[in-house]
């Protein structure tokens, strides 16, 4: 699968295993749309937790490219 554009995606746009999104989002559908809306890197996140659950390299490597900044930055926050 090709993934692309992924900051106008969520995992429910990818994954439809309702037990695989249920551990990732934790939160209602309603309230996970609305952080992932407001937080980038929540959304980067869920993406990356999908790939791990799922094995998926391509998604992981696509995560890595598009929200490459974001995750810089999280990573960051832990060497201050």
């Amino acid at each position: 699968m090709k993934y692309k554009n992924l900051r106008s995606k969520t995992v429910f746009d990818i994954c439809n295993d309702a037990a695989v999104l249920k551990e990732i989002t934790v939160f209602p559908k309603a309230e996970y749309l609305e952080l992932v809306k407001e937080n980038p890197l929540e959304r980067a996140r869920s993406f990356m937790d999908l790939a791990e659950r799922t094995k998926d390299k391509e998604l992981e490597a696509a995560v890595r490219r598009e929200f490459k900044k974001e995750l810089q930055a999280y990573d960051a926050s832990f060497n201050e």
